[in-house]
């Protein structure tokens, strides 16, 4: 990169990192060779913003005085330049690739606030260690080069030029960096530090990685460097004021002490014969005279004694818990889990059969069984994916035998297991069937231990909660959270019951879900809060979750109702909610539209002095809830009423 500051010319060597951020390199290769899209160019920009001890940035803008009325100047009114001062013609934002640390030296994509794909033409120059700053917001700043050679001195001489507060002119001009600059007179293109050109000078790998090599095996690989400006450039030494010790040695060499004309390459081939087992790593530097730089080329390589395969899998057991009867038109797939298998060897390894021993055939089956896969190459992963679809209610059982070459383990049995119930909302039976009325929680004359979507529970203060869903959805995975899993909640919010944790499986992904809450006897309910992400703020946070008529989702509050029990015909009074919900909608917890609610959340009680419920529905309203939510056995009926 060749600088201009006043009359004299000043250049600094950049090592991209075309490994680590491809599309961050190409989009900055793309400006400083005038190809994109748009038709931005480097050429003629000037660095516009420095910060001492932080950062120098550039990219933006260039200067003309040449250009229109050649003044440096910008209409915030009309949001022109009429002068020479122009903005840098943008391309299409470029993807976020942080990966590297924003170091000393380091070269890294200039982001928009709160946007983490924003990068476009802007980029600075690291002056410190920005790592614990930069690296930890906006999704961290693409790190996709470094200053090489003594280039460092020249970025931080220009970090010492005098900055001033320009924003007069432009807003970007907080920190402009001048030089030979008097106040108040106008800034003239003597004064700022112009980037004249980007030059890409030459080709080379950014690293050599040897991967996992048995003890006394050997690997050679050649590194090959390339003229790529449009200038000779010459190499004067390779690796002998900084060479490679053992397990690497330079074998071959076609670059020490030669001119590479335009395009022309050379060739350093390299050895790796590890002895010992060992992660090893070693570098050796590249004079380079015309243009003066010194070039540091790193190889890595590791070690194990023992040369075989390695199979591995994510799961040590098969375990599908607690599910429901298939049910094709709810879910076609029933239940599924997915084992991940892994080759951690240093060669292939060959996978001869995967099959199961289960109960029923029909109750399991997979698609994939990773023999299409093999064999596994060292580092390679595949997935079986597994469905469980039982037709029957109890424990069911089988296993999943696996047979390879991995001379440690060539035969693997994992356990299958999976509990067959009608009931599938994790609360169990016996917590169920303890609850008042005789295990009939929503007064609706059949036991909630065995109705998917009815469950009953024990609160935080051992009181009875009864969720109901309607007919056709599910509720599973029913729990009372601890507080301490979640961001503190709001001052003044009292969770005496506890907050609930559920999942409810509807009908069809993205329809609309409701769910009844039937309170413990005396509480009475002030609001309801969730935890989560929103549509308008993807950080789980706490907010009030009652009705919106917008969005059409949220809780109403019923004040006492009355239930009678259809069985001897006892009176009970309490306290309702509703929440209505829609798939990956506000309440969703995952905002998602996948057929699932997910709602950790839960009932804010009212203080003793507040007794009016909230209820604020029509009593045709009322019973309607009454219809469609409580009843679910059309032989019995339940009667509800105000108080």
């Amino acid at each position: 990169m060749d600088f201009q500051q006043g009359c004299v010319q000043i250049s600094v060597g950049v090592r991209l990192f075309e490994q680590d951020a491809p599309l961050s390199v190409a989009n900055f290769l793309r400006y400083a060779n005038g190809t994109t899209i748009n038709g931005g160019n480097y050429n003629g920009s000037f660095l516009h913003r420095s910060v001492a001890g932080f950062i120098v940035q550039g990219g933006g803008f260039s200067f003309d005085p040449a250009l229109n009325d050649g003044s440096f100047s910008y209409d915030s009114t009309s949001d022109s330049y009429p002068g020479g001062l122009q903005p840098v013609v943008k391309d299409d934002p470029v993807v976020n690739e942080y990966s590297l640390s924003n170091v000393r030296g380091t070269i890294a994509m200039a982001m928009l606030p709160d946007d983490p794909d924003s990068a476009t033409s802007e980029w600075f120059f690291n002056l410190i260690d920005n790592s614990a700053n930069l690296d930890n917001q906006n999704g961290g700043f693409t790190v996709f080069g470094e200053v090489i050679g003594a280039g460092m001195a020249v970025i931080d001489d220009i970090g010492n030029v005098p900055a001033y507060d320009k924003t007069d002119v432009h807003p970007a001009f907080g920190a402009l960096p001048l030089d030979n600059y008097t106040e108040p007179a106008n800034v003239a293109i003597d004064n700022l530090i112009r980037l004249n050109s980007v030059t890409q000078l030459f080709s080379i790998s950014e690293k050599l990685d040897f991967g996992l090599l048995a003890t006394g095996d050997s690997a050679q690989s050649v590194v090959t460097i390339e003229n790529t400006s449009t200038a000779a450039i010459t190499i004067t030494d390779i690796a002998s004021t900084n060479t490679l010790a053992t397990p690497f040695t330079i074998v071959a060499n076609t670059c020490n002490n030669i001119t590479l004309a335009v395009a022309a390459s050379c060739d350093i081939t390299i050895d790796y014969s590890p002895q010992l087992e060992a992660n090893n790593q070693d570098s050796f530097n590249i004079e380079f005279t015309s243009p003066s730089i010194s070039f540091e080329y790193t190889v890595s390589g590791a070690a194990v004694d023992v040369k075989a395969p390695d199979i591995s899998l994510d799961l040590t057991a098969i375990e599908f818990g607690v599910v429901g009867l298939y049910n094709a038109e709810i879910d076609p797939f029933g239940e599924y889990l997915v084992l991940i298998m892994s080759n951690d060897g240093n060669v292939d390894l060959n996978v001869s059969s995967v099959t199961f021993d289960f109960t029923s055939a029909l109750n399991f089956e997979f698609v994939e069984n990773c023999r299409n896969a093999s064999p596994l190459v060292p580092g390679e992963r595949c997935a079986i994916p597994m469905f469980f679809k039982p037709t029957t209610v109890g424990e069911l059982s089988g296993t999943l035998t696996i047979i390879s070459d991995d001379p440690d383990e060539n035969r693997i049995v994992l356990p299958i297991t999976g509990l067959v119930d009608i009931d599938t909302d994790g609360i169990a039976a016996a917590v169920e069937d303890s609850v008042p009325n005789d295990g009939d929680g929503n007064f609706d004359g059949v036991l909630d231990s065995i109705q998917n979507n009815v469950a009953s529970f024990t609160a935080q203060n051992n009181d009875y909660i009864t969720l109901v869903s309607l007919d056709g959805t599910e509720l599973k995975s029913v729990n009372v959270m601890a507080l301490n899993k979640l961001a503190p909640p709001p001052d003044n919010i009292d969770f005496a019951l506890g907050v609930l944790d559920f999942e409810l499986k509807l009908l069809a992904p993205g329809s609309a879900a409701e769910v009844g809450l039937i309170m413990p006897a005396g509480v009475v309910v002030q609001t309801y809060y969730m935890y989560g992400p929103t549509p308008d703020d993807i950080n789980p946070h706490w907010y009030e979750f009652m009705y919106d008529e917008t969005s059409g989702t949220g809780a109403i509050i019923y004040g006492d109702v009355s239930f009678t029990s259809p069985i001897d015909g006892t009176r009970f009074s309490r306290s309702v909610i509703r929440l209505i919900f829609k798939d990956g909608a506000r309440g969703d917890a995952d905002l998602t539209v996948n057929g699932i609610i997910l709602d950790p959340g839960g009932p804010v009680i009212a203080n003793n002095s507040d007794s009016s419920g909230g209820g604020s529905l029509s009593i045709y309203m009322l019973i309607w809830f009454a219809l469609n939510v409580l009843i679910r056995d059309k032989r019995r009926y339940a009667s509800m009423s105000l108080t």
